[in-house]
């Protein structure tokens, strides 16, 4: 039995925790919300298709202060528009997924530093990059708790940054894969 188009949200909040010693502030709060689109629901003979956009938005990230004596910091708050497509299928005992994205990145980032005078240069600004992404996976369930999944990728480099007057190299491409166990308590 299959059918056609389905509407989830999606949203999900992270802690992350950075050593305070490193010069960063300890923490950053990450909040994502988005919505999946299911446009073709997997049956016997035909995969599921689905599209999926997202939007993290994480708390401000400083690294160094000048105001204990680090000669710079830079402050960062970085957010992400991410839109998936997939198509997966159930084979056998295994699960399988393809798919493309599209990722783009913005921050607001603001760097203060030591003008080695006694005073400091401040220099505020947005970056903003984007790149695509293509991927491939299989999943098998391991018990009524328990899934493995195995992924790998292909990551296109990052467009060039532009900012105050000045432009990143173009960034190669790269190959990645994760191995990822869940278990449900």
């Amino acid at each position: 039995v299959g059918g056609l188009l389905s509407l989830d949200a999606v949203g999900q909040a992270t802690y992350l925790f950075f050593p305070q010693n490193d010069l960063y502030d300890g923490k950053v709060n990450v909040f994502s919300v988005g919505a999946r689109v299911g446009i073709l629901q997997e049956s016997f003979t035909l995969p599921g298709v689905s599209v999926s956009v997202s939007h993290r938005m994480a708390g401000i990230l400083r690294y160094g202060d000048t105001g204990v004596g680090s000669p710079a910091e830079v402050d960062l708050d970085p957010s992400v528009t991410s839109v998936r497509a997939t198509v997966g299928k159930d084979l056998f005992a295994f699960g399988v997924i393809a798919g493309a994205a599209w990722d783009d990145y913005s921050s607001d980032t603001s760097v203060l530093a030591s003008d080695g005078l006694g005073g400091f240069i401040s220099v505020d600004g947005s970056l903003d990059t984007s790149r695509r992404s293509y991927f491939v996976g299989v999943s098998k369930q391991l018990g009524v708790l328990s899934w493995v999944s195995l992924e790998a990728g292909w990551l296109k480099g990052f467009d060039p940054v532009s900012a105050a007057g000045a432009t990143s190299a173009r960034r190669g491409r790269t190959l990645y894969g994760s191995l990822a166990l869940l278990l449900k308590i």
